[in-house]
């Protein structure tokens, strides 16, 4: 069967780094198990985590506040037209 690998974008590389080591931390041991579903499909080359710098981050717009010129751009990717 012919999977297709799927490349999130991740803006944090401690995440990126975290998510792609197999091996368990004291700094990692807290973490909920859920959170370790993205670190099997890692495993099962499923997906890879891709860096991705702040400024071209999508998700920002929904879960910060945005100055006027930033909320532009982000409408504007998002081919919102107000």
């Amino acid at each position: 069967m012919l999977v297709e690998v799927s490349y999130p974008i991740e803006d944090n590389m401690s995440t990126i780094k975290m998510c792609n080591n197999a091996v368990l931390t004291k700094r990692t041991k807290h973490i909920n198990v859920k959170y370790f579903f993205i670190k099997d499909l890692i495993t099962k080359n499923l997906i890879k985590l891709e860096y991705i710098r702040s400024e071209g981050q999508l998700a920002d717009g929904f879960t910060k506040s945005l100055v006027a010129e930033r909320f532009q751009w982000f409408l504007n990717e998002l081919k919102f037209n107000m």
